[in-house]
């Protein structure tokens, strides 16, 4: 992730904004990885998947 935003910090113009989005099940977003996300405007999904029965319901 960090790449992505070193990338476009070198190539940003007023022309296109580059909005970024991530879905999660949620069990590795600590705290210092959800500050990066919130610090950089990242749109985030957490995605609750539960057992076959209930989950395609």
């Amino acid at each position: 992730m960090h790449k992505n935003i070193e990338i476009e910090k070198k190539y940003k113009s007023i022309k296109h904004k580059l909005h970024y989005s991530l879905t999660t099940n949620g069990l590795l977003l600590k705290d210092e990885k959800f500050d990066f996300l919130v610090k950089h405007n990242f749109s985030v999904a957490i995605s609750i998947d539960g057992p076959k029965a209930i989950h395609d319901k």
